[in-house]
């Protein structure tokens, strides 16, 4: 497994900072929750999939010159999903990539360095913030957020 890549604030994030009226579209094959918030969080003004009907495509280019924002429908209620969520921390993430490849509790502990209670904590943290009730639910809406991606 490994970290989901931030293309569109990578890619938009100094663009945005350069030049600060430029209005931002991205446009992707890929489509993670993470990888919308990030566009907005640096300035994109719409975030549409590649296989975007044109009318939409085009109503988010006129929404974005008058300095409005367009997001789907279902992505617009999947980023609220997200943001009524707290982010996990950086050890979160480290120990949910650990769930994913299938650790024990106790691998996990030996692996980072710290007590099998503290991961215990962790998992339970995750849980919270996922909204999941096992490892299995939040690893799999891990992968559903695009928070980790399967290595391939």
């Amino acid at each position: 497994m490994r970290e989901v890549p931030q293309p569109s604030s990578e890619a938009s994030g100094p663009l945005v900072t350069k030049a600060p009226d430029a209005k931002v579209i991205v446009l992707s094959t890929y489509i993670s929750d993470e990888e919308v918030y990030a566009a907005l969080k640096v300035g994109a003004m719409a975030y549409l999939v590649k296989s975007v009907a044109r009318e939409e495509l085009i109503q988010a280019i006129r929404k974005a010159a008058a300095g409005r924002r367009h997001v789907p429908a279902d992505l617009a209620a999947r980023l609220a999903d997200r943001m009524s969520r707290a982010s996990l921390s950086g050890r979160e993430l480290d120990v949910l990539r650990l769930l994913v490849g299938g650790k024990r509790n106790r691998e996990i502990a030996s692996a980072l360095d710290i007590t099998e209670g503290t991961v215990k904590l962790h998992v339970s943290s995750i849980l919270g913030k996922l909204g999941a009730v096992d490892r299995t639910e939040a690893v799999t809406v891990a992968l559903q957020r695009g928070l980790i991606q399967l290595d391939r």
